[in-house]
């Protein structure tokens, strides 16, 4: 059969502004690099007046002058070409037509797509009826496909051999789907390491290693399987578990179906349900991990977000754990006295389910960036002897980097949880507060966090200010006495010393006292305190994380990072 991929389709070219998005710079630096690099690609298309490039020769250009690292822009440059094509499609059928094609892909055991001579349209859609006989996932995405699929199936190989697997593909899709413009599956997005935070946080990580079956790993409001799939990341192909869901959209629900089973989830193993709740016979979750679905100030009651805590919390009757995202107007800020949502609270607070309460900073839900939220983090174990506690933090006043992830984790894992000692650790965030009586008044999460040597440095010059402020009141306060007394002053000075000489990193590297070695960027979930190599980042250079903390299996190193090993 002659092949059905003719030369009539045209090349994609790319314009000096689509080579900026791909490099990550402003559109003035790309016309500084053609004008004083005469390697610059010469324009092959287009005109004076909106020259277009070859995207290949680009990509070259980018990765052999050191302007970018060779395997993140090859990987952008594939999902500019996968939006680019579908740039005449809804967003929304753009993601789903990328994501059947990514999972009929894996489900096909890794088998190109567009390999071959045959009718690739036709090929496609036979192995979307053999994998998908009953269409849970992906069947009618595939057949209701235009008929040049073949070239997003081009698009999807690339991706998919660039980022080295169809679960990097698919996370790759679903991190750029604000910038496919795809609002509907955007509006509850999380930032991956928020998503990173609360699976860490949820023990599924612990439960499975030390359970003897499959856990059981549910989410109520599933939303695009942001959190389901961040456990089943951080969990790996050593301890798939079961994911129960809920999700009233119908396109979500498939779409997170495509994406546990792109994860390595048997479809036996997925119970995705269209409707705002989990039935009854689900089943008894080991790790709950969800949101609590956004709704505005004025359409938010505070006592139905306390209520679905509360019906998480009824179900964690044996050792389980949850992870609940909220507005933190209602988890954590104040509430109006004696009013019902107050007392509601206090009654959850009274439970010694809750273990911790975290204040997080805003920005985290990228669609709503003046969203605030909170976290609560429920344990079902009952033995401890710091049950009559609450840890709660609140770093609402600063940015949510990997060095404060990793602090709130230690923060929580070492103070309650079976195994650990809370006085055998400095906590970076968390401070202990009596839980509320049940029949007694609420109390207040804002918290003073514990004071260290870098709390006591922060505060000097407010502290100092403070002083200045009270010597002006006290000489005001002398001035207008009857007796002459001298002026009061504290003698408290900040000691000021001139700062050593500084040189640059590009300086010291070219005079030769630094060696400038390229790093590769490592996903959290193969980061341990065990393994063989040194993890060595922003943290180990500035001090704030001693080196050797952080390891990485020489194995997994290997395996995930084959271009590094």
């Amino acid at each position: 059969m002659a092949s059905t991929r003719t030369a009539a389709v045209p090349p994609l070219l790319i314009s000096m502004r689509d080579i900026a998005e791909l490099a990550r710079v402003q559109r003035p630096t790309v016309t500084t690099w053609r004008k004083r690099d005469k390697s610059f690609p010469s324009p092959v298309g287009g005109d004076a007046t909106l020259p277009l490039f070859d995207p290949r020769q680009v990509t070259e250009w980018l990765a052999d002058t050191g302007r970018a690292d060779r395997s993140e822009i090859e990987s952008e440059l594939s999902l500019y070409t996968l939006t680019t094509l579908g740039d005449t499609l809804p967003a929304a059928d753009r993601i789903a037509f990328i994501t059947s094609l990514i999972c009929l892909r894996h489900l096909t055991g890794d088998e190109s797509l567009a390999d071959g001579t045959d009718d690739v349209r036709s090929r496609i859609r036979a192995n979307a009826v053999a994998t998908d006989p009953d269409d849970e996932l992906l069947l009618r995405e595939i057949t209701s496909m235009p008929p040049d699929v073949f070239l997003l199936a081009e698009a999807v190989d690339d991706l998919i051999e660039t980022v080295q697997n169809c679960r990097n593909a698919f996370e790759w899709v679903m991190q750029a789907r604000n910038r496919i413009k795809a609002a509907d599956i955007s509006t509850n997005a999380l930032v991956p390491l928020l998503a990173g935070l609360i699976a860490r946080l949820s023990g599924a990580a612990e439960r499975a290693a030390s359970a003897q079956r499959t856990i059981i790993v549910s989410d109520p409001a599933a939303g695009c399987g942001d959190l389901l799939a961040a456990v089943t990341g951080l969990l790996g192909h050593d301890y798939v578990p079961m994911c129960t869901a809920a999700e009233p959209d119908s396109y979500l629900v498939r779409l997170t179906r495509r994406r546990l089973a792109v994860h390595g989830l048997d479809r036996r193993d997925m119970d995705v349900y269209i409707g705002d709740k989990l039935p009854d016979d689900s089943g008894d979750p080991d790790v709950v991990v969800t949101q609590i679905p956004y709704a505005s100030v004025e359409g938010r009651s505070a006592e139905q977000v306390l209520d679905a805590i509360g019906d998480i919390a009824v179900r964690l009757d044996r050792e389980c754990s949850a992870v609940i995202l909220g507005p933190a107007a209602v988890l954590f800020d104040e509430l109006p006295p004696y009013s019902s949502s107050e007392r509601t609270r206090a009654a959850l607070l009274a439970n010694p389910v809750v273990e911790a309460v975290v204040r997080l900073p805003g920005g985290l839900v990228p669609f709503r960036p003046g969203y605030e939220t909170a976290l609560w983090v429920l344990n079902s174990t009952r033995s401890s002897p710091e049950r009559d506690r609450i840890l709660v933090s609140d770093v609402s006043d600063r940015e949510l980097g990997d060095s404060v992830v990793d602090a709130l984790v230690e923060d929580i894992v070492t103070w309650r949880r079976e195994g650990y000692n809370p006085d055998a650790h400095h906590r970076e965030f968390g401070v202990q507060v009596h839980r509320p009586r049940p029949d007694g008044p609420p109390i207040s999460l804002s918290v003073r966090p514990p004071r260290n040597i870098r709390t006591i440095e922060d505060e000097t010059d407010e502290r100092i200010e403070q002083l200045a402020v009270l010597e002006s009141a006290l000489d005001k306060v002398g001035a207008e006495a009857i007796a002459v007394r001298p002026a009061i002053r504290s003698n408290a000075v900040k000691d000021i010393r001139p700062r050593p000489p500084a040189k640059s990193i590009g300086r010291l590297a070219r005079e030769g006292f630094l060696t400038v070695v390229r790093g590769t960027r490592l996903d959290l979930a193969h980061v341990s305190g065990e393994g063989h190599h040194v993890v060595f980042g922003s943290d180990e250079v500035l001090g704030i994380r001693k080196p050797g903390l952080r390891m990485i299996d020489r194995a997994v190193l290997a395996e995930s990072y084959p271009a590094r090993a």
